[in-house]
């Protein structure tokens, strides 16, 4: 379930936390592993960057105005920024383990740039759609829906920020459907919001099971790790604890103790008072 980073830098910025904050109510920890679903790695990234690095390309060509040279320009930059933002957090996560983020808003940063990212994009489909180019439209619908889709299914971990990101799609394309004044487009412009509906009812819903699986897992990790009658750590979990401890290491810093405590008679219920 967890993966490489699993834990990101908590949000500093009050509107980046409530995004990647889960409606439901649920422990730290696992609100932890929901926003690191946020770092889904470099691929998926790349992959995003090169279709609409193609849309925009491909609008110069057979538009060449200067708004699309801006969306153009704005796309490469925002692509760039995004990209570095996970390979610093990777890079940090990986190598040093800093969570804490105090140096540099990490989380924010990349909450951000996804997010500028994804209104740029809505604003080049909606430019597609405001051109009526007969290349360019298509080619904006099937971006459109594409990019949709795939944040509804790819991120179950932040669906406010899911929204906000389709929403940013969505709305530039009809309305660049809309002031482009063809007939054809009003379908457009009406099947729009109602995918846009369903595709967020859908990523609520992987949202509400991805929550009840890891609530599910918690608990389970929790009775493999306490005892069941005092609830306190049993032998597997001291032995877990034990194998984490960095070996070699005398400072203070990673000094151990181990105090030992041993009770005749604690499962019978059986007991001196000199002995406690």
């Amino acid at each position: 379930m967890a993966f490489v980073p699993t834990d990101p830098p908590p949000p500093t910025w009050r509107l980046t936390a409530w995004l990647t904050t889960s409606p439901a109510q649920v422990p730290p920890d696992v609100l932890t592993i929901l926003r690191g679903r946020l770092v889904v790695g470099v691929a998926p990234l790349i992959v995003a960057a090169l279709v609409g690095a193609a849309l925009a390309s491909l609008a110069i060509l057979r538009v060449p105005t200067p708004a699309m040279l801006a969306w153009f320009c704005a796309d490469l930059a925002l692509t760039l920024a995004r990209l570095t933002t996970m390979l610093v957090m990777r890079h940090t996560l990986r190598n040093s383990g800093q969570r804490s983020g105090e140096w540099l808003p990490l989380t924010d940063l990349y909450v951000l740039s996804s997010l500028l990212w994804c209104a740029q994009i809505g604003c080049g489909v909606g430019l597609c759609m405001a051109s009526a180019d007969p290349v360019l439209v298509p080619f904006a619908c099937l971006v459109t829906t594409g990019l949709v889709g795939g944040l509804a299914a790819r991120n179950p971990g932040a669906p406010r920020m899911t929204l906000v990101q389709m929403i940013s799609v969505v709305v530039p394309f009809t309305a660049g459907a809309i002031s482009d004044g063809q007939s054809w487009f009003l379908l457009l412009c009406a099947l729009a919001p109602l995918y846009l509906v369903a595709v967020a009812a859908v990523n609520r819903r992987l949202h509400a099971d991805y929550v009840a699986l890891l609530c599910a897992e918690r608990a389970l990790r929790h009775q493999a790790l306490h005892c069941g009658l005092t609830g306190l750590p049993n032998r597997t979990f001291f032995n877990q604890a034990l194998t984490a401890i960095p070996s070699g290491r005398k400072d203070e810093e990673h000094a151990v103790a181990l105090l030992y405590l041993d009770l005749d008679g604690f499962k019978l219920g059986v007991w001196s008072r000199d002995e406690v």
